[in-house]
């Protein structure tokens, strides 16, 4: 033999790194489909005494419960089986083709020894029907582990609190929800017509020259700059009408004496440029 011959079946060699069998890729208890007598051997564990079953059930869908009366599980986990199947909550097929169930396809139609179930459906099917069962088969370690504590009694506990929890969850939106619909009710009674742009631009242009030109004129009058009459006998200067306004509305909004002396500006010289144009 040449010494560069490799057999086909050594690991590759990549820098001094070898690629070897990974025996853990695979489960030597799976496979794509079961009978449902090869299942329940598995689920019992007893897939050591897998040829013997087998030759002593032959054609037959159960086990025979007087053979095998010191594995009472292997006759209790395939009648699981077949009820499933029976009752819908387990897909079959024949020989490994997978049957769609309707009326006119039932188990009976096909023959015990051909009987299937497909080791997807089979998982699904004992994940929510038997959750505390976590067979090596059907099941890898971190799964079983992650599950150990967790038997029926457990898991119907947990889905009776996450139904209570859900059923919370939804009344907690519905209050929610009806706590928001009243507070935009209520938003939109103090607003009013601020709840859009036009609203917040109530004070536009047009209405704040208004409110300039009613200040200008009142200054006016109090000053006697109106024909026939005269001027107020308190009013000594702005200054002082602006410090008596601040002093006797103090704490109301705009009437400080610093906005009183920006307003009353702004209007003086806003009415000035009115009477140019």
């Amino acid at each position: 033999m040449p010494k560069s011959y490799r057999p086909p079946w050594l690991p590759v060699i990549v820098g001094n790194s070898p690629d070897p069998y990974n025996p853990k890729s695979c489960n030597s208890l799976v496979k794509i489909f079961y009978t449902p007598i090869e299942a329940a051997i598995r689920w019992c564990g007893l897939i050591g005494h897998e040829a013997d079953i087998l030759r002593e059930t032959g054609d037959d869908l159960f086990p025979n419960a007087a053979k095998f009366s010191h594995w009472p599980c292997l006759r209790a986990n395939t009648e699981k089986i077949i009820d499933a199947c029976r009752n819908g909550s387990l897909i079959f097929g024949n020989q490994g083709v997978t049957i769609k169930q309707t009326e006119s396809w039932r188990i009976t139609m096909v023959a015990p020894p051909y009987l299937t179930i497909m080791h997807t459906d089979l998982k699904e099917w004992m994940t929510k029907h038997y959750p505390d069962q976590k067979p090596a088969f059907l099941f890898d370690e971190v799964e079983r582990t992650a599950n150990a504590a967790l038997n029926a009694d457990g898991f119907i506990s947990l889905q009776a609190d996450h139904d209570a929890l859900k059923v919370k969850l939804t009344t907690l939106e519905a209050e929610y929800s009806a706590i928001k619909n009243e507070y935009n009710a209520l938003m939109n009674k103090v607003d009013g017509p601020n709840n859009d742009l036009k609203g917040r631009e109530a004070l536009n242009e047009r209405s704040e020259k208004t409110y300039h030109n009613i200040i200008v004129a009142l200054l006016d009058y109090i000053q006697g700059d109106f024909p026939g009459i005269e001027k107020h006998p308190k009013f000594k200067s702005e200054a002082q009408l602006i410090e008596a306004i601040s002093i006797k509305y103090r704490g109301y909004g705009g009437l400080s004496k610093r906005n009183l002396e920006d307003k009353f500006g702004i209007a003086k010289n806003n009415f000035k440029e009115q009477s140019r144009s």
